[in-house]
């Protein structure tokens, strides 16, 4: 099945409505409520959440394009009018599933496809960094409990799967964010710009959220050889037999040959990812490097300085890269 078959085809519409920034923070809105309730959400409380949002300036007039219907046209209350042919805008759309109650009262939900998106535009919208802080630890200390408790492989080494894809689509957005940092920073045509680019904005996205951390506590030489020795150790029949079978009692697979081959592939790739990190670390060394080097040319271009202070600007801004931060207003 294709993305396109999966996606209904008006899905992105209110996306690219002239209303765009209401729906996105209506859809965000739902999103929350949906974290934060254990049911769904009925459609009183759909209908408010976005009654509350129409209420912002020229929320009203963006929004015109969901009034297909008339139903409501002789609504005196002008809000609750469009607030509920929203909500069928964003049915019609994709975005919200209803479902009947025997009472005959309505209840919405995400469907699948619409909560992983609008889980993505959350972690854009409030600057999620990159899921990395620890993930090397933790897929060793998985791993080390599936031996201690082979009955558990058969969840364990996918999941142990899925963290590794993690922390590599994490590296590799790290590594696409340095080059980001580098445009932005040779952009700068003020000293004082240089600097606040430099130790504030990617000394908190880069630097404190992931990068020392993998070159410290978090180091792939600390951790690789327990991982390589335990995906060797968890290949065996003995393990991935039962494993196996009881994927296949579960609906995981269609036989227990297909259960034991994904099994067996996933600890493969998980043991060929980590022998390759070395090379993903370089390259975001490197990535550094360049930032750091960008910065200093900067600044000697800024403070008209001469070439020969390069490589001392370049030991002072790396120290001062890996200090603590100290909040000198309130003496911390």
């Amino acid at each position: 099945m294709t993305l396109l078959g999966v996606l209904p085809q008006s899905l992105f519409q209110p996306l690219a409505a002239p209303g765009a920034v209401v729906y996105v923070r209506l859809l965000l809105d739902i999103y929350r409520q949906t974290q934060a309730r254990p049911d769904p959400l009925s459609r009183d409380l759909v209908t408010n959440l976005i009654y509350q949002q129409l209420a912002e300036p020229q929320a009203l007039d963006l929004t015109a394009d969901a009034q297909a219907e008339d139903s409501d046209a002789d609504n005196p209350d002008l809000l609750m009018a469009r607030a509920t042919a929203i909500v069928r805008y964003l049915e019609h759309c994709g975005w919200l599933k209803s479902e009947t109650l025997n009472d005959f009262s309505v209840q919405y939900i995400l469907p699948d496809y619409a909560f992983r998106l609008l889980r993505v535009l959350d972690e854009i919208a409030v600057n999620e960094p990159p899921a990395l802080a620890g993930l090397i630890f933790s897929t060793y200390a998985l791993l080390q409990r599936i031996l201690t408790e082979p009955d558990t492989a058969y969840i364990g080494i996918p999941q142990a799967h899925r963290q590794t894809q993690h922390l590599l689509n994490g590296l590799k957005e790290l590594q696409q964010n340095i080059g980001l940092h580098i445009n932005q920073i040779l952009a700068q045509s003020q000293t004082r710009d240089v600097l606040e680019q430099l130790f504030l904005r990617y000394r908190e996205e880069i630097v404190d959220r992931a990068y020392h951390q993998l070159r410290t506590t978090d180091h792939i030489s600390r951790f690789r050889p327990g991982v390589l020795d335990s995906t060797t150790r968890l290949a065996t029949p003995e393990i991935l037999e039962p494993s196996a079978q009881r994927q296949r009692q579960i609906g995981e697979a269609g036989t227990i040959e297909q259960a034991r081959q994904r099994l067996l592939t996933q600890l493969h790739e998980i043991r060929d990812q980590f022998e390759a990190l070395d090379r993903l670390l370089d390259s975001i060394d490197a990535r550094h490097s360049q930032f750091v080097n960008a910065a200093v040319r900067q600044i000697e271009l800024q403070l008209a300085a001469h070439t020969t202070t390069s490589g001392q600007l370049h030991a002072i801004i790396e120290t001062l890269l890996t200090l603590p931060i100290v909040d000198f207003e309130n003496n911390q």
